[in-house]
Parts: structure tokens; C-alpha cells; sequence
């Protein structure tokens, strides 16, 4: 009865343990991500969902995670620049994700919208190579200049390991020896603490 009434749910339902491993996707979530229940669990949802990560939503679930408590988010994708409305919900095993796709939301209005933009033109147009990266080092977001370099699409490289990306190479010629650099990413690994918006 219960997996009839997640089946039926109009939004995509991810249901992620504290590893942010998928242990269970819903019809809706599968037909969003063009792949089936088996190629899902198991996975890292962070690498698997590359048009729904964001950086909000990954303080969204930190916040939830810490907190044990149900965590809205309102967000854009940087991949699609589709809004979606996530709520995120503790559950025995870790966490419930629900997506719906949303227009622009009302609360985002001036302030957050105008951060918004600030920081995404911020990022879209860096003359440098910048990432956001979560603690294990998958990408969150990142400026277009790498993207360019390498030839490479964004949502081929949101949720991979940056080790892992087409311009991994290149960053012996900027930094040095990847094995410096890898040092660097872990010992940087600090969570992402929520922030608001000013």
C-alpha cells in the first residue's frame, strides 16, 4: 500500500541514506533521470542526478541530515535553469528527497533573485577555474571557463569527482603535481554550513 502511494506521487522521490547512497526512486523519479529503479539504487544520487544538484540543495540535506527535521529548499538548477521545489524529509534510513519542478517561487523575489544572479554571473563568467565542491569532492557547480577548456557540457561533469573531470591533467600545469593537489581537496573538506542570503 505504502510503495502504491510513492508510486503515485507527481514529483520525484529519492529516498537517500547518510552515505547520500539511493536506496529507493519512484516512477517519477526514474522517468526524470531516463533510468530504471536497478540502475539507480546502489548509486551516488549526487552523481547521478546532474540537472537536480545545486549547491542549495546540498545545504538543504546537510541542514536536514543535522537538524533531523523536514528542510524546504527553492532552487534553480545550473544545468537546466529549471526551478524546483525540494523538500527533505528524515526517514529511518536517512533521508526522503521529493522534487517538483516550480515556476520562479514567490518568496524569491528582489533580494535573492538579485543574489542569485550576482552569483551565478559571478561563476558563468570567471576568468578562472572555480568549483564548488562537496566534502568528497564531487562537483557542485562550476565556472564555464573549465567547461570550455575541456569541451566539455555541465552536466557532464556535476556529481563527478573533480579527479575525475577531462581538465584533471591541466591542473599539473597550474598547481603543480596532482599529487599536491589532491592533499589540498581533502584537507579542505569542510561541510557547507547553510547561508543566507544578504
Amino acid at each position: 500500500m505504502l510503495l502504491a502511494l510513492l508510486e503515485a506521487l507527481p514529483g520525484a522521490l529519492f529516498v537517500i541514506d547518510d552515505d547520500a547512497t539511493i536506496v529507493y526512486a519512484n516512477a517519477s523519479a526514474q522517468t526524470m533521470l531516463g533510468t530504471t529503479q536497478e540502475a539507480l539504487v546502489g548509486n551516488c544520487f549526487w552523481c547521478l542526478a546532474p540537472h537536480l544538484v545545486s549547491t542549495a540543495l546540498y545545504q538543504a540535506v546537510l541542514k536536514a541530515r543535522q537538524t533531523r527535521k523536514l528542510t524546504d529548499v527553492d532552487y534553480r538548477s545550473p544545468v537546466t535553469q529549471t526551478w524546483f521545489h525540494a523538500q527533505i524529509s528524515p526517514t529511518g534510513v536517512g533521508l526522503a528527497v521529493w522534487f517538483q519542478e516550480n515556476t520562479e517561487p514567490a518568496q524569491c523575489q528582489d533580494a535573492l533573485c538579485q543574489s542569485e544572479q550576482r552569483y551565478r554571473d559571478l561563476l558563468e563568467h570567471s576568468a578562472e577555474h572555480v568549483a564548488v565542491l562537496t566534502p568528497e569532492g564531487l562537483i557542485l557547480e562550476i565556472s564555464q571557463r573549465p567547461l570550455t577548456d575541456a569541451q566539455v557540457q555541465l552536466e557532464e561533469v556535476i556529481g563527478k569527482p573533480l579527479t575525475a573531470v577531462p581538465w584533471w591533467s591541466s591542473v599539473l600545469l597550474l598547481n603543480g603535481d596532482q599529487r599536491q593537489v589532491r592533499p589540498v581537496v581533502r584537507r579542505s573538506s569542510v561541510p557547507l554550513r547553510p547561508v543566507s542570503c544578504l
